[in-house]
């Protein structure tokens, strides 16, 4: 008997990193919080992510003190378990 992980049993986890200030494109807000085309950009970048059943677990590297912009940024995304 093969211990060996089959490939429905795979999970991959992303990590997204996301703790940039963004100063080369200038602006008061770090770009990945910015609203592009009426979404932030970090939503934008995670929906594809979110859309592969085969990802697991979605990691999001932010700045500390930056918890709230995160939370605002993914609010309407299905995030739970998953990020």
């Amino acid at each position: 008997m093969s211990t060996d992980p089959q490939p429905n049993d795979i999970k991959v986890a992303a990590i997204v990193v996301a703790g940039g200030r963004g100063l080369r494109a200038g602006g008061a807000v770090p770009k990945q919080y910015r609203i592009i085309d009426g979404r932030p950009v970090l939503a934008q970048t995670l929906t594809p992510f979110l859309a592969q059943a085969e990802i697991g677990a979605i990691v999001v590297v932010i700045a500390a003190g930056d918890e709230p912009a995160f939370a605002q940024s993914v609010a309407g995304l299905s995030v739970e378990g998953r990020v």
